[in-house]
């Protein structure tokens, strides 16, 4: 079954993207969430998880939460 994503998320990961490159936190922690959730992606866990991953390694609580 092929699924649509709707644009707005899609820019979401893109500008989420740019910021994780960058290794800020909460854009790493967002991008996790959107392919947790499988909102501009098919939904993948174990990318999720290495998002969340690097989040927690710069000390963001929500990730720690997000991995326990």
């Amino acid at each position: 079954m092929k699924r649509d994503f709707p644009d707005w998320y899609g820019e979401q990961l893109r500008q989420a993207a740019a910021l994780s490159a960058q290794n800020q936190p909460e854009a790493l922690y967002n991008v996790g969430l959107l392919y947790l959730e499988g909102l501009v992606r098919p939904r993948d866990v174990g990318t999720a998880a290495g998002y969340f991953s690097r989040a927690a390694e710069l000390d963001l609580p929500d990730a720690q939460y997000a991995l326990a």
